[in-house]
């Protein structure tokens, strides 16, 4: 049963770390362009900010499962 649960808490906190990870990349990558943008393309810029909102509150919300996961994954070993 432990073997089960820590292969199960094992693929969850990978899942949630990559969905971590990506939205955290995306935020970086989408920030500055955003800034620039909306000085000379304000509705291009204004797009971009909405992608980055949406990526931050993907990354924020996604640190706390991993955490969780995390640390079932060390009570299951």
């Amino acid at each position: 049963m432990k073997g089960l649960l820590n292969k199960v808490t094992e693929k969850l906190f990978s899942i949630s770390l990559a969905v971590m990870l990506i939205s955290m990349m995306v935020t970086v990558i989408t920030v500055v362009p955003a800034l620039l943008l909306t000085a000379f393309f304000p509705s291009f810029g204004e797009a971009l900010f909405k992608i980055t909102s949406w990526s931050s509150w993907c990354w924020l919300w996604s640190m706390l499962p991993t955490g969780i996961f995390g640390v079932f994954q060390d009570f299951f070993e």
